[in-house]
């Protein structure tokens, strides 16, 4: 989920989890050393899948292929795209 907030006149999309980590850390306390995660092959975590749930108790820093790895496989039906 983002918002969008303006800084001197000028619109940015920020996502709340990523703030929320920056700000307070994960779950275990972790605060990232760099605002790029990405960078650093790091991503979070929703622990209980619920996107819309960014309090800290449920975010979580972990590498990109984990957190991949946690998501249930989505199966491709005919006529419909992958979420």
């Amino acid at each position: 989920m983002r918002v969008g907030i303006c800084i001197n006149g000028r619109k940015k999309d920020v996502f709340i989890h990523i703030t929320v980590v920056h700000l307070f850390g994960d779950y275990n306390g972790h605060l990232p050393e760099s605002k790029e995660l990405s960078k650093l092959g790091l991503s979070i975590d929703h622990l209980n899948r619920n996107k819309f749930d960014n309090s800290v108790s449920n975010l979580e820093i972990v590498p990109v292929q984990e957190n991949y790895s946690r998501w249930p496989k989505v199966e491709k039906e005919e006529g419909c795209l992958p979420y």
